[in-house]
């Protein structure tokens, strides 16, 4: 890509590992500045997003640009707005660094040409940079995994240790929110818990059960294992979980409907509203419309066929009352 108006920038490229830890090593206690080229310190305020002992936070103008983004010392570059949840592993950094890794902001409306210079073609984007390189990048796919290994890769890169014990039940949340929507991205988080060696065995236990449902909602032929990893929670005694209780409910729901075979969603509705009461027709429309991304509409399906049958089985309650007497 061509650069005409940021001859200062130097294009992607790689900065070699010691350099960069030798950047971003400071004597104890160091603040939390940017150095400009020249070593002379660069004032970055700390935002009020910001968690305590993150360090400084810096936006990018035309009159700043040149000494901001050569820095010698390391830096995050953002661009756009982040989620929750990216921002909170940023910060999770950050604070590992102890300050010496700051957050710069950049406006691509502001700035173009260094977004163009940058090569930045999405938002939101997250650069590490040191002595005008980009060093690693998140961009494009901003989802729980690919945010988490961009943080172990940086915490590499800087000779950081950060403790993600209690990014594993982050993990996990993500990732059981994440299902919903991407099973294939959830079952990665997933995987990614269960490879630390230090997990807790209530952790364990959710990811294991939370891989099985991934399995089972990809629809891909990994039921056997799912089916598994659940026999294997079982087995353990740990079938009365309820993380563990909800995919057993779900390997029955996919079994059912590996008994149904081809279904058409329309016509099972369609029955299911003419017999509500039909135990078959129900259990048929309900499985169906569950793996048709319809899990509240399964629900309410089952749900309105118990409210009918303890209706009716009041009723006949009440029938029976004076005849009791």
């Amino acid at each position: 890509m061509r650069c005409v108006r940021v001859p200062w920038l130097r294009l992607r490229s790689a900065l070699p590992l010691r350099q960069l830890r030798a950047a971003a090593a400071k004597a104890p206690g160091a603040q939390p500045l940017l150095v400009s080229p020249t070593g002379a310190p660069l004032s970055a305020g700390a935002a009020g997003t910001a968690g305590a002992g993150s360090g400084g936070e810096l936006a990018v103008t035309p009159e700043n640009a040149a000494q901001v983004l050569q820095s010698p010392s390391p830096f995050l570059l953002v661009v756009g707005e982040l989620d929750a949840p990216v921002a909170k592993k940023l910060d999770g950094l950050r604070k590992a660094a102890q300050g010496r890794l700051p957050l710069i902001r950049l406006d691509c409306k502001v700035l173009p040409q260094v977004c163009q210079a940058l090569q930045i073609t999405s938002s939101p984007t997250v650069l590490l940079m040191a002595k005008g390189q980009v060093v690693a990048g998140l961009e494009r796919d901003l989802s729980p995994p690919t945010a988490t290994a961009f943080v172990e890769n940086v915490a590499q890169m800087l000779g950081l240790k950060v403790d993600l014990a209690e990014a594993a039940t982050e993990q996990l949340n993500d990732a059981e929110e994440l299902e919903w929507t991407d099973a294939a991205a959830a079952e990665q988080t997933f995987s990614q818990v269960l490879s630390r060696s230090d997990l807790p065995n209530d952790a364990r236990i959710r990811a294991l059960a939370g891989r099985a449902r991934c399995l089972l909602r990809q629809r891909s032929g990994q039921e056997p294992e799912a089916k598994a990893l659940l026999e294997q929670l079982q087995s353990a005694g740990q079938g009365g979980l309820p993380e563990v209780k909800q995919a057993v409910a779900m390997l029955w729901i996919d079994q059912k409907q590996r008994e149904l075979g081809e279904t058409n969603l329309q016509t099972l509705k369609a029955a299911w509203e003419a017999a509500p009461t039909d135990l078959e027709v129900v259990q048929a429309y309900a499985v169906s419309v569950f793996w048709a991304h319809g899990e509240a509409d399964a629900f309410e399906a089952g749900l309105s066929l118990l409210r009918k049958k303890r209706s009716d089985e009041a009723g006949r309650q009440g029938h029976l009352a004076p005849i009791r007497s």
